[in-house]
């Protein structure tokens, strides 16, 4: 499993497919401003690891940061 994290908050969790692939959509409205995002990954044999941070800025009056992210 997944854990999505925006500014170090819990935003989404998501299932992770036989061969690593997930997605998670986020339904929440973030204000204007940067945006950090962050997720960790569940080991199958027991705690987790935490992929690198990613930054994105929120534009001024939408309030909704669009993205698609996928493992690399």
């Amino acid at each position: 499993d997944v854990t999505l994290y925006a500014n170090g908050e819990v935003v989404a969790t998501a299932r992770t497919s036989e061969d690593g692939q997930w997605s998670a959509v986020l339904t929440r409205r973030f204000p204007p401003g940067p945006l950090e995002l962050s997720a960790t990954a569940a080991k199958p044999t027991g705690g987790s690891t935490r992929g690198p941070a990613v930054t994105l800025t929120v534009p001024k009056g939408s309030g909704i940061a669009e993205l698609a992210a996928a493992p690399a």
